[in-house]
């Protein structure tokens, strides 16, 4: 293991492993510790960019392209725990012969309170296609689809306090493909 270490005395000839900022092992996996910052040093149009790059030469539909984990520790127990992870997985098997054909959905997981460990179940979906899923087990069915066993509901509040008569406190607007309009 390669360990990367900061010292905060002057002129030590030694260093704790525990010190390490950054450790290499044998296998290529590594520990940071510490936050992380992605910045650019290009100018206009050149953005910082976090990549997540599956090196898989055969993607199928469902296979996993990249996670992002979001973890903490707590007292007692085996830390690290995980409370949510973003997954980025295949919606289709992969044609790279093909020009842009390679669809992916974004996948988003919670841990609930509810003392069983539930990041295994996707809270929401953005398929390839656009459609968002919220609560569903697979796939929207329409562009947004919600789903839930007891409160599959929408709620729109306004929260402005100087609300007067007549005044529009939310609406769910239907459009066609001219200009008509109805709202609800």
């Amino acid at each position: 293991t390669l360990h990367f270490c900061t010292s905060a005395v002057a002129g030590a000839d030694t260093i704790n492993k525990g010190d390490a900022k950054l450790s290499i092992a044998s296998d290529g996996s590594s520990t940071f510790a510490g936050d992380v910052s992605i910045k650019s040093t290009g100018g206009n149009n050149d953005p910082a960019t976090l990549a997540l790059w599956n090196p898989d030469v055969s993607i199928s539909d469902n296979d996993n392209i990249g996670v992002i984990l979001a973890q903490g520790s707590d007292s007692g127990g085996s830390p690290p725990y995980l409370g949510a992870k973003i997954e980025f997985n295949a919606d289709a098997v992969w044609d790279t012969g093909t020009t842009g054909y390679y669809p992916t959905r974004i996948d988003f997981f919670t841990e609930s309170n509810s003392g069983t460990v539930s990041t295994g179940s996707r809270r929401m979906t953005i398929g390839s296609d656009g459609r968002v899923g919220i609560g569903t087990s697979g796939s929207a069915s329409q562009m947004l689809h919600l789903a839930h066993a007891t409160d599959a509901s929408i709620q729109l509040e306004r929260v402005d306090t100087s609300v007067a008569n007549n005044d529009g406190i939310g609406a769910i607007l239907f459009k066609g493909g001219e200009s008509s309009q109805t709202d609800i």
